[in-house]
């Protein structure tokens, strides 16, 4: 996996989740990811007004991405093949692409040299 789209994708979701108050991915992005982060803040031991906060939550939500990312690429976990986009990949991409043909090149024989 490239790590520039882990950072990538991390920095998107924390733009779009902490800043964007006016558009219409930061309001349905909130919307969708809202109620689960108030009660994972909770679970955490935050406090009433650290629960409903966005950038702390999605401050949170990063760091705990990034690190369990590293942590999973670890040769000893499932190593630096890991990719957690992968299954996004799968859905979206993979189904659209060209089918590329296997050509199969032998070399060609090389008979024996007839001595003179």
């Amino acid at each position: 996996m490239d790590l520039s789209l882990q950072g990538l994708s991390c920095s998107t979701f924390y733009h779009f989740y902490a800043h964007d108050t006016q558009g219409v991915i930061g309001i349905t992005l909130r919307q969708y990811v809202q109620p689960f982060a108030t009660r994972f803040m909770g679970a955490m031991g935050a406090s009433e007004e650290e629960k409903d906060d966005p950038v702390l939550f999605a401050k949170v939500a990063v760091g705990l991405f990034m690190a369990t990312v590293a942590i999973l690429r670890m040769p000893m976990a499932l190593g630096g093949k890991f990719n957690p986009f992968d299954g996004v990949y799968r859905v979206i991409v993979w189904p659209f692409q060209k089918k590329s043909k296997k050509v199969d090149v032998k070399p060609p024989k090389r008979g024996k040299k007839k001595m003179q």
